[in-house]
């Protein structure tokens, strides 16, 4: 993105408060490897809504792994299709519900699935990049632009 061109104002909503400050509402894991790679967020400060997809990870022997992740910014509404998509799995509970995709009729899976992939095409790719360690919890938040971003090592990029 050019200095010229409009910045994303989610992505200026989450730079505007310390990560540290951040308050989950609800998190929907789609993916999970030893917590969330990939999902929806709903945050209730600030109070924005995104896509998350897991960037890059980093190993840590004596401590949970650091997770570097892309948001992705999300038509309005397109949370609660979300919720109400996956409800037909079970209730939306806790901070982080993981819907259970076992145990169900094929053609409900089919049919749920196609709709949730349908929410992730219309999710659009931010320069946010979130950095957090156990199931979202936030240490830090970047504008990185697209010609500035790492081919690997994205820690060692960021200096953390």
């Amino acid at each position: 993105m050019s200095g010229n061109e409009a910045k994303d104002p989610m992505l200026d909503e989450l730079l505007s408060l310390d990560p540290a400050e951040w308050q989950i509402r609800q998190a929907i894991a789609l993916l999970w490897y030893d917590g969330p790679t990939a999902g929806f967020c709903r945050l209730a400060r600030p109070a924005v809504e995104f896509y998350f997809t897991l960037l890059d990870e980093r190993f840590n022997p004596d401590d949970l792994n650091d997770r570097l992740f892309a948001i992705h910014e999300i038509s309005p509404g397109a949370y609660e299709e979300l919720v109400k998509v996956l409800t037909r799995l079970g209730s939306p509970e806790g901070e982080i519900w993981c819907p259970i995709f076992l145990g169900h009729d094929e053609e409900v899976l089919r049919s749920i699935s196609a709709q949730v992939d349908v929410l992730i095409a219309a999710t659009v790719p931010t320069e946010g990049v979130i950095y957090a360690k156990q199931y979202l919890q936030f240490g830090g938040c970047w504008r990185i632009p697209e010609d500035e971003r790492p081919a690997d090592d994205w820690f060692a990029h960021l200096g953390i």
